[in-house]
């Protein structure tokens, strides 16, 4: 492995070479330096879009970087934090957050999305914009929206009753390693509060051909299950297994 000999170098599986990379590279927008890093047409090819997540572009180039300081130590990439991301929405008197975390289970990334939405952000349930809560992108073309209201609305009918199979437990996309899981909390200074949940198994990030890093970037629509790989769910591997790194 070169890239364990040259540490300030990661290798491209799309050009056949070693790049350097700097300490500032993240999927976050806020460095300049760090975003033009990745601004080779070799490293944009491969990115997962998460499109309602904004000013936040990850590349399969970030998440090798995590993985080869994971196994390699710190000098041959960037810190798991480097992944993690807090952005609100801001209307009226109420705020949507999107919180972003990582963390590394069985030896793959696992990235965490979550959503708040307080319900008074809208007036009413019907009317709650599920255009801006991104599970996956299989989904957002599969009923999306009214996949996660009907979750809602089973979900207020029992006031969160953990007995219930049908939106107590993570729901999992056909097509891709993401579990999602919708729940409804209440807060003494915020009242009601929506929270939708995505866990993404992103795979081993040896590569940008692995079949469940394709499947997060949209380049297969074959249905899969990869439960039966899994030692436990993706959730159960992200909330049980270590430590979290990233907010919320």
């Amino acid at each position: 492995m070169l890239e364990r000999d040259l540490p300030r170098f990661v290798l491209c599986h799309r050009c056949n070479r070693l790049h350097r990379w700097i300490a500032e590279e993240s999927p976050r927008r806020t460095s300049e330096r760090g975003t033009a890093a990745t601004r080779r047409e070799c490293i944009i090819r491969d990115q997962i879009r998460l499109e309602h997540v904004p000013a936040y572009d990850l590349y399969f180039r970030h998440c090798q970087l995590v993985m080869n300081a994971h196994r390699c130590g710190p000098a041959h990439g960037i810190l798991l934090d480097a992944l993690s991301h807090v952005w609100r929405y801001s209307q009226g008197d109420s705020t949507m957050q999107v919180f972003v975390s990582a963390r590394i289970a069985f030896d793959e990334l696992i990235l965490r999305v979550r959503f708040r939405i307080p319900m008074s952000f809208n007036k009413r349930l019907e009317d709650i914009r599920w255009d801006n809560v991104e599970v996956c992108p299989h989904l957002i073309a599969t009923a999306h929206n009214a996949r996660l209201q009907n979750l809602l609305l089973c979900n207020l009918s029992h006031k969160n009753s953990s007995k219930c199979p049908c939106c107590t437990i993570p729901k999992r996309c056909h097509w891709c390693a993401t579990e999602y899981l919708l729940e409804v909390h209440s807060f003494k200074d915020l009242g009601l509060v929506v929270v939708v949940t995505a866990w993404k198994n992103l795979g081993t990030r040896k590569t940008p051909f692995d079949p469940k890093w394709q499947e997060h970037a949209g380049s297969t629509l074959l249905p899969t299950d990869d439960t039966q790989n899994e030692l436990k769910g993706i959730r159960d591997s992200f909330e049980l297994l270590a430590d979290v790194v990233g907010t919320a």
